[in-house]
């Protein structure tokens, strides 16, 4: 099945100390403190003492609110609001706030599971119920693979009341940030166009220097 990646964030996933036996699929282990990440909605306090899961991509996960719903799987179509952010060297810490679609209408990310997006988070949707939470531990190596600050950085998201949605919604959706992307590159094209045509005017080159500023001399 096709994976298209979605340059989002990364991290690299540590053995946990309470794993369980070797040939478990699932693994679990414990954390508390300052080693957890904050409540849904709620970013930087209130600590959670509550289970970690380990699946076997390497992924890492922590229920927030079990949903009652249907069951996400791969090949969903789903909407859900978020936050991001890089994790310390644990990959259990926030450390810096990437991104959120939290109290911003007409942000929350739509996606078709198991294609959209990055692969690690992808992963951890599935499993979660219609109105759940989670809290999702990504690798590096199933986060950003090229371009942009966050590829080779462990990653958190906290996902937020998923629901599904018609695979309509999430093209359009995507059409939309294409066009958003395509828009913004023109812009930053054309503004760099009239840069170098006013330089040009000037007898300059586009470092703002004469063509010979460099050659000559005695």
């Amino acid at each position: 099945m096709k994976r298209l990646v979605l340059l989002l964030f990364c991290g690299t996933v540590l053995c946990l100390n309470g794993c369980g036996s070797g040939d478990d699929s699932t693994r679990k282990t414990q954390v508390s403190g300052d080693s957890t990440v904050s409540r849904s909605g709620n970013a930087g306090s209130g600590d959670v003492s509550s289970e970690i899961v380990t699946k076997p991509s390497g992924v890492r996960y922590q229920e927030i609110a079990i949903g009652s719903g249907k069951e996400i799987v791969e090949g969903s179509y789903v909407e859900f609001d978020y936050g991001s952010w890089i994790a310390d060297s644990s990959g259990l810490v926030k450390k810096q706030g990437i991104g959120t679609s939290v109290g911003r209408p007409g942000q929350s990310f739509k996606a078709e599971v198991g294609v959209q997006p990055l692969p690690g988070l992808s992963d951890g949707l599935i499993g979660m119920r219609v109105g759940g939470s989670r809290r999702i531990f990504v690798p590096r190596e199933l986060g950003f693979q090229s371009g942009g600050p966050f590829v080779g950085r462990k990653v958190i998201f906290e996902v937020i009341d998923i629901k599904e949605i018609t695979p309509e919604e999430v093209t359009h959706y995507h059409d939309s940030v294409a066009e958003r992307f395509a828009y913004l590159k023109r812009t930053q094209d054309s503004i760099q166009q009239a840069r170098e045509d006013s330089l040009a005017a000037l007898g300059l080159d586009s470092l703002g220097q004469p063509p010979d500023s460099t050659g000559g001399g005695q």
